[in-house]
């Protein structure tokens, strides 16, 4: 049994990664960003709609833009739809915390939870 083993080379990795692997790799990151382009294009309608019915609701800006921390501390931008909005009633406090206001979504009770 030993005699087997003994026979078994180590496989060695190679510092440089295979042809294959990266062709691999090209074909996934091809696919993803062909997705994501299809996606945005079959929810481009959706997102007009929801811009317009924001735009007729509020004043101000539709999306909202800032900055995050993606991969390995690498800054991108993203960008969101404004749908959140303070309401009078909605101020909480704590004891020796100054008071602030949950943001929540349009139509959502604050006493069941908050989002964003």
């Amino acid at each position: 049994m030993t005699d087997t083993f003994a026979k078994i080379k180590p496989q060695t990795t190679s510092s440089r990664p295979s042809f294959s692997r990266l062709f691999d790799r090209f074909l996934k990151r091809a696919f993803d960003i062909c997705a994501a382009v299809l996606g945005l294009i079959c929810l481009a309608p959706f997102f007009v709609l929801i811009a317009v019915l924001i735009k007729r609701e509020s004043r101000g800006p539709v999306y909202y833009r800032g900055r995050r921390a993606g991969q390995h501390g690498k800054e991108f931008l993203i960008l969101k739809f404004l749908t959140m909005y303070e309401r009078p009633g909605s101020y909480r406090c704590s004891k020796g915390l100054p008071c602030v206001a949950p943001r929540t979504l349009r139509g959502e009770v604050p006493e069941g939870g908050t989002i964003g």
